[in-house]
C-alpha cells in the first residue's frame, strides 16, 4: 500500500495539541468576557461651574412628590434657539429597582431612542461584572440598563457620584470613621437587598469594600451587629431595617443626618456634572433616583436658561400653582 504525503508528515505530539486547544479555548473565553464585561464607569470631573437657583428642601420635594404618582420623572431641557453651542439634558428621574421586567424600563428606552444622547452619566459606582443586560440589572439596577443602552450607542459614560473622598469627607462632619462605614455598609445593604435576600457573603464583601478602608472596628458580620445597636438601639435589627430610615430630611437621627449630608454632596457634584457637559454642547442623559431629578429641577432650569422644556418631559402637576 502506498503511503500518502500527508502520512509522511510528522504528528504533532500529544502535549502539543493539548496546548493549541487550550489556547485556543483561552482565546475564546477571553473574547466572551470581554464581550459580556462591564466596568465601573470613571468619575467625571466638572470644570468651575456655578449653578443657579435654589433646590428644593424636604417640604418642597414631599409636596411634589405626592403630586407625580408612582412611575419615574422626566426632566427634558432643550436649548432655546437663541442660544449657540449648548447641548440638552434629559434627566430621568429612576424607581429604583433590580427588575430588569420593570415597566419604567420601557419609558427609557423610549427616551433614548427620541433624546439621542452623546453622553450618558448613571447613579452609583457599579463595578466590574461579567454577563447580559439583563443579569447586570438584576446587580446594580435600572442604571445597568443605560450602561447596555451607551456601550451599544459607542458612547462614554460616567457615575454621576462624586469622588469617593469628597463623599466621606461630608459625611464625616456628621459622626467619626466608624459610624461613617457603618453608614456606607448599611447604604450597600439596603440597596443590594432590593434584589432580593442578601447572603453573609455579600455582606461580608460589604465590610471588606465600604468599611474595612475606613475603620478596624467592623471586621465581621458579629461586630457589625454589636456596633449597630449601640448607635441606634431605638431601630429594629439592621437586617430589617425599613429604607426610610435612611431617608434624607426626615428626622434627627445619625442616619438622616448622614443620608441628608451625603446626598447634599452627591448632588452638588451631579449638577455641576451636568451642567458642564451640556454647556460644552453634549447631549446628556442622566439617569437617578427621581427625588434627586424633583429636588434639582429648578437649579438644572435655571442654570440652563434660555431654554424650552422638550416633549419627553413629565408633566408638572404644581405648576400652576409656583415655578
Amino acid at each position: 500500500m502506498t503511503e500518502s504525503a500527508c502520512d509522511t508528515l510528522p504528528r504533532r505530539p500529544r502535549r502539543a495539541r493539548i496546548g493549541l486547544a487550550a489556547i485556543a479555548l483561552l482565546g475564546v473565553c477571553t473574547a466572551a468576557v470581554w464581550r459580556f464585561s462591564w466596568w465601573a464607569p470613571p468619575t467625571y470631573l466638572p470644570g468651575p461651574v456655578v449653578p443657579r437657583g435654589q433646590a428644593l428642601d424636604s417640604a418642597g420635594h414631599d409636596k411634589r412628590t405626592l403630586l407625580i404618582g408612582d412611575g419615574p420623572y422626566i426632566l427634558h431641557i432643550e436649548p432655546d434657539q437663541t442660544t449657540s453651542g449648548q447641548g440638552a439634558l434629559l434627566f430621568f428621574g429612576s424607581r429604583h429597582s433590580k427588575d430588569p421586567q420593570h415597566p419604567q424600563l420601557a419609558a427609557l428606552r423610549h427616551a433614548w431612542d427620541t433624546f439621542h444622547p452623546t453622553v450618558a452619566l448613571v447613579e452609583g459606582r457599579m463595578s466590574f461584572f461579567v454577563g447580559t443586560p439583563t443579569q447586570g440589572i438584576r446587580i446594580f439596577g435600572e442604571p445597568a440598563a443605560v450602561y447596555s443602552l451607551a456601550q451599544h450607542s459607542g458612547i462614554p459614560i460616567y457615575t454621576l457620584e462624586p469622588p469617593l473622598d469628597v463623599e466621606i469627607a461630608a459625611l464625616e462632619e456628621c459622626g467619626d470613621r466608624t459610624q461613617v462605614a457603618m453608614f456606607r455598609v448599611l447604604s450597600g445593604y439596603i440597596s443590594a437587598r432590593r434584589g432580593g435576600p442578601v447572603s453573609d457573603f455579600k455582606i461580608n464583601r460589604l465590610l471588606s469594600k465600604r468599611a474595612s478602608p475606613l475603620t478596624s472596628a467592623l471586621p465581621t458580620i458579629e461586630t457589625f451587629d454589636a456596633y449597630f445597636k449601640s448607635q441606634s438601639p431605638e431601630l429594629p435589627g439592621w437586617r430589617d431595617l425599613p429604607e426610610e430610615a435612611m431617608w434624607p430630611g426626615k428626622s434627627d437621627t445619625l442616619l438622616h443626618r448622614m443620608a441628608t449630608r451625603s446626598n447634599r454632596a452627591r448632588d452638588e457634584h451631579f449638577v455641576r456634572a451636568m451642567l458642564d457637559l451640556v454647556n460644552r454642547g453634549e447631549r446628556v442623559l442622566v439617569i437617578a433616583g427621581r427625588s434627586h431629578a424633583v429636588i434639582q429641577e429648578p437649579v438644572l432650569w435655571e442654570s440652563l436658561q434660555p431654554a424650552v422644556r422638550g416633549g419627553l418631559s413629565s408633566p408638572r402637576p404644581w405648576e400652576n400653582n409656583d415655578d
